[in-house]
């Protein structure tokens, strides 16, 4: 019998805390439910803005939701290097090739760093590699400044794409060196 006093004493002080919980969800639910007719009321007065505003909010959205990350980057530098390999030198456009080799050489010395912006996402060069520990990368005088940050910029992500591989991979078919040579009859 003792234990099951002990029981009902326990039941009835976890309905209490139940009871105690409900009124601040109760509360809750009127706040969000006068939000709610607060909104449709201002949607009813000016549709135009609020259009606007759900366009604005849903790009956003879009634009962070589709944010390209570092293995996306990763994933289309090699793609691009696949393409590229396939052809031969004299099909192959040097622009394409360059600019191809300069990210390997940047990647292969470990000096792309990935810096997620929220709606975009860069890819930046850096003048040491991120494992070195030396003088010239810890001394604050000889750290690259804000008034150069633009030229190390080598790649920049929006909305699942890469805008500087994209392009310089446009026209990587074609050799403007060898089409210049050759006459058109």
């Amino acid at each position: 019998r003792r234990g099951y006093a002990m029981s009902s004493t326990r039941a009835t002080g976890a309905l209490k805390s139940l009871r105690n919980l409900g009124q601040p969800v109760i509360n809750t639910f009127f706040d969000y439910k006068a939000v709610a007719k607060d909104c449709l009321t201002g949607i009813r007065k000016r549709p135009i803005r609020s259009v606007r505003n759900l366009i604005l909010f849903g790009g956003a959205m879009y634009m962070w939701h589709n944010n390209p990350d570092e293995q996306s980057y990763q994933s289309k530098v090699t793609s691009n290097s696949n393409e590229l390999i396939l052809l031969s030198d004299t099909v192959r456009n040097l622009r394409s090739a360059e600019y191809l080799r300069s990210l390997w050489t940047y990647q292969n010395g470990k000096q792309l760093r990935y810096v997620n912006c929220g709606f975009f996402s860069l890819i930046i060069s850096s003048p040491q590699p991120t494992v070195c520990k030396s003088y010239d990368h810890e001394c604050l005088h000889l750290k690259p400044g804000p008034i150069t940050f633009h030229k190390r910029i080598v790649d920049v992500g929006v909305v699942g794409l890469w805008l500087y591989a994209n392009r310089e991979m446009q026209d990587y078919d074609i050799n403007d060196e060898q089409l210049s040579k050759t006459t058109v009859v």
